[in-house]
């Protein structure tokens, strides 16, 4: 059983997790008439305060989260138009304590799309707004707490959609012995050396 985690990455965090096992992403016209795919477990957790202190909040709390986890997805840090150096420094931080954290997990690379691209696959608009995003939620049978946790479903669906097409092929779903081997160095032969 594969157990992906998917973050809406933020000040208030959005995540769903859940096994990807059987799941095949549903349209909204689909849910209507009672095909209904299983919704993972999620919500939206708060990471406010200064930033250093937010940083080991959301480390510590991302370490326990990603516990059985093997893949892990958050969505790339987009800044707008107008924002303040406080705003870069905390998304980019948080994505790269994602990163950390799935590489000392011994998880594969995550996968990192647009939020356009999620919000076009989930939505169907590249542009659509946090509004649209709960609607479809909502459309698909599935229930969200706010914007952020319907942004994280998105981005699971999203990501199971991209492995079931193989357009990600996470090396664990795939060569699990892998994981967590031990890799030598190569050895380089010195001048002189017999």
């Amino acid at each position: 059983m594969t157990v992906l985690l998917a973050l809406d990455i933020a000040t208030h965090c959005g995540f769903a997790r859940g096994s990807i096992a059987g799941h095949r992403a549903t349209t909204p016209i689909e849910a209507a008439s009672g095909v209904r795919a299983a919704q993972p477990e999620g919500g939206t957790r708060a990471f406010r305060g200064p930033l250093g202190e937010a940083m080991a909040r959301f480390a510590d709390w991302l370490w326990r989260t990603t516990e059985g986890v093997d893949l892990l997805a958050y969505e790339c840090p987009i800044l707008p138009r107008t924002t303040t150096i406080d705003t870069i420094r905390r998304l980019d931080g948080l994505a790269g304590i994602a990163a950390m954290v799935a590489h000392k997990r011994g998880l594969p690379e995550p996968l990192t799309p647009q939020p356009a691209e999620i919000k076009r696959h989930w939505a169907g608009s590249g542009r659509a707004e946090k509004t649209d995003m709960v609607k479809a939620c909502r459309d698909r049978g599935w229930t969200c707490v706010d914007d952020n946790h319907a942004d994280a479903l998105a981005l699971w669906d999203f990501t199971v959609a991209q492995i079931a097409a193989g357009l990600w092929r996470p090396k664990s779903i795939f060569r699990p012995a892998t994981v967590g081997a031990k890799i030598d160095a190569p050895r380089v032969r010195r001048k002189g050396a017999a």
